[in-house]
């Protein structure tokens, strides 16, 4: 009863990692849509330290003198914009459905050209803003496979376990399993719940150290275990 209860955990575990992984692989433009407005609100701060950088060259004498009228009113607008409704600034220039970045109700400034590279830099946010959320994107989608993809070989291994009859050094394969699913599904709440905020902002995502982890878990909790036993149930003394 009790490895059917555990191999039924751990088949839940597999099918849902499984579909996990699949879901990164062939509906990654759906992720994206749904992953959205998370990101966005996760990339503000980058976001507005970039266009805080572009108000810092547009007050200096040199680049004003530099640039046009038609030039710094373009940026002046842009920065007017973002500063209105950040969200709805990073929105236009990460949604793929507007090419360009483009909203339709900012045509009348998006159609002004910027030709001068100088100018080009000071509004350089609204491409480092787009190419930071791609970036971030893409560490995710990594992420997230490397997490299903870990799970997925620990529920094989936990599975393969709960079906062999033994032990491992006193220890039985069932415990065995039970220690490895355990392990896998403590480590996948904390992934689930971690300050996604400060990863995104810090750059600080998991990949390989999540697997390493499972395995630090797994290992320590069974040779704490196996060092219990032995202690509770000593072995008789050897015949002389």
């Amino acid at each position: 009863m009790k490895n059917k209860l555990l191999q039924f955990i751990q088949a839940i575990g597999l099918i849902v990692s499984a579909v996990l992984l699949a879901f990164t692989i062939f509906w990654k433009s759906e992720i994206k849509d749904l992953a959205r407005d998370f990101i966005n609100e996760r990339i503000e701060p980058k976001a507005t330290f970039a266009v805080d950088l572009g108000e810092e060259l547009l007050r200096s004498p040199k680049v004003r003198n530099y640039l046009g009228e038609d030039q710094l009113h373009v940026a002046a607008t842009e920065i007017a914009l973002y500063r209105q409704d950040p969200q709805a600034y990073i929105q236009s220039l990460t949604d793929d459905s507007r090419p360009g970045g483009e909203q339709p109700s900012r045509e009348s400034v998006a159609a002004k050209p910027i030709v001068e590279n100088i100018a080009a830099k000071v509004i350089s946010w609204k491409q480092s803003i787009n190419r930071y959320f791609n970036e971030v994107f893409e560490k995710i989608i990594l992420d997230l496979r490397i997490f299903s993809s870990t799970n997925i070989v620990a529920f094989i291994w936990a599975l393969w376990l709960s079906a062999k009859n033994g032990a491992i050094d006193s220890v039985p394969y069932w415990i065995a399993s039970a220690i490895l699913t355990g392990s896998i599904l403590y480590s996948s709440m904390m992934y689930i719940d971690q300050n996604w905020f400060f990863t995104i902002l810090l750059d600080s995502f998991m990949g390989i150290a999540y697997p390493i982890a499972i395995a630090i878990m797994f290992g320590y909790i069974l040779y704490r275990y196996s060092e219990i036993r032995s202690l509770s149930c000593p072995r008789p003394p050897a015949d002389p």
